[in-house]
């Protein structure tokens, strides 16, 4: 059960974060410049929403499955990535965001959508990973 619990939030927030490397992110330098400040405000309110709770309940259930199978290189790579994970997103990504409350900067975007391929192979290798452990 908590091997399903940890494939259902992590493949969540693969699909969440393909969307934001292919979509969200390459928005930003699309929006009107008068228009970025209300715009990504909006995006950062309404995601934390949408991340937060998979991302805790994925850590969560990724040190369990550790801590329940010790001796188990497969639970202890993939609690690695999500360490990955977080430390890209509270050390990389949320940053960047900061620096975006203050307006428009197409090197700070081009920089967010850089360090976010981080999360995007690391989520996907955790779910590719999980996926096949719950084969075995």
């Amino acid at each position: 059960m908590l091997l399903q619990v940890s494939l259902i939030a992590t493949w969540y927030m693969v699909g969440l974060v393909w969307f934001v490397q292919a979509v969200a992110y390459p928005q930003f330098a699309r929006v009107a410049i008068a228009d970025f400040l209300a715009y990504h405000k909006a995006h950062t309110t309404f995601t934390s929403f949408v991340v937060l709770p998979p991302m805790f309940m994925e850590l969560g259930t990724a040190i369990a499955l550790v801590c329940y199978s010790p001796h188990d290189r497969g639970y202890q790579i993939a609690l690695g990535l999500v360490i990955v994970c977080w430390i890209n997103t509270f050390g990389m990504a949320i940053p960047a965001h900061a620096k975006l409350t203050r307006g428009h900067d197409a090197a700070v975007i081009r920089r967010l959508i850089r360090v976010n391929w981080i999360r995007t192979v690391a989520w996907t290798a955790r779910g590719l990973l999980l996926l096949w452990k719950s084969g075995n």
